[in-house]
């Protein structure tokens, strides 16, 4: 019985790993297009749209290899073609030792399952320093947020599953209370979002994309979900300018920059955010970047899953 169940899964693990390479590799090469659109949309979208970018190959080899193995379901996508007299639907059918099928499989399959193994050890060391975080911090009297003793100013939003807010006492000493507001607006934003969690599996997800290019989205990414935390933050406090000026003066920047909306030409992650709050649109849409990205998926849908059946077949 076993025996019997070794090929079919070698073949599962061969269709969407090997789906997940080629859509991983066509999603690098689209990336900066995509940028470029992304550029005139809200944040909040901009942030969306990338993180699907990301996820999209490895959602789109679940549904390849489902479909390859489901022939009942694939068969309007495969062209049709017989095994000797048979011409109905059937799931992919080759002449291949079964033994050589199982052991390129399994060294696919060993790169993945090690793969997951470094993310299982780094969610585990991620949690071990969250505990070791939180026991030498300790809970604010009237805030969702945990203090913690240092000298240098700052908050964060800490942690995967449940994310934590911490702010450093020098920060309290330092910020008045509306521009504290607006710093724990922006965190609670991120704990909201999950951006620690979404920004994981992205990193992830593009694992087999060129390192500039993943370095690029991944960067990209993290500065949209900055700019949507800090409209969160302008939400809170109803002041853009207000938000602007609490940037400038973390990041170290003069207090010109938040009334200017930083240098023209500058590639400061904190000037740009200045000078997205005080520019940028907030609520802009993108409904034609969102048909586009459906359309190429679908594409890849179709041609992954002929293409799959037919090399599973050629591998005699």
């Amino acid at each position: 019985m076993m025996t019997e169940l070794l090929p079919p899964v070698a073949d599962a693990v061969l269709i969407w790993c090997g789906v997940f390479a080629l859509s991983s590799i066509t999603h690098a090469l689209l990336y900066p297009p995509l940028q470029r659109r992304s550029a005139a949309v809200s944040a909040a979208n901009a942030a969306d749209l990338r993180l699907l970018w990301g996820l999209l190959p490895p959602i789109a080899a679940s549904v390849v290899t489902w479909l390859v193995l489901n022939p009942a379901l694939s068969a309007p996508l495969i062209p049709v073609h017989c095994h000797g007299l048979n011409c109905a639907p059937h799931p992919p059918l080759s002449e291949a030792h079964p033994a050589l099928r199982v052991g390129v499989a399994a060294v696919t399959g060993g790169l993945a399952l090690a793969l997951c193994a470094a993310v299982a050890l780094l969610a585990w060391r991620v949690q071990r320093r969250l505990r070791t975080l939180f026991s030498l911090s300790r809970a604010a009297a009237t805030q969702r947020f945990q203090v913690i003793d240092g000298p240098t100013p700052g908050a964060w939003c800490v942690g995967w599953w449940r994310p934590q807010v911490y702010v450093s006492r020098s920060m309290l000493d330092a910020l008045s209370a509306r521009e504290l507001r607006v710093v724990l607006a922006h965190e609670y934003a991120h704990q909201r979002r999950r951006d620690n969690l979404r920004r994981a599996g992205l990193a992830i997800a593009t694992v087999l994309w060129p390192k500039n290019r993943r370095q690029q989205l991944l960067s990209d990414y993290h500065t949209a979900t900055e700019m949507a935390c800090d409209w969160a933050a302008v939400d809170v406090s109803g002041d853009a300018d207000l938000v602007a000026r609490v940037i400038a003066r973390l990041e170290g920047l003069p207090a010109s920059a938040a009334s200017e909306g930083g240098a023209t030409g500058s590639v400061s992650a904190a000037r740009s955010r200045i000078k997205a709050l005080l520019t940028a649109p907030r609520n802009t849409a993108s409904p034609q970047v969102l048909l586009a990205i459906a359309g190429l998926w679908l594409l890849q849908i179709w041609a992954g899953t002929a293409l799959a059946h037919a090399c599973i077949e050629l591998l005699s």
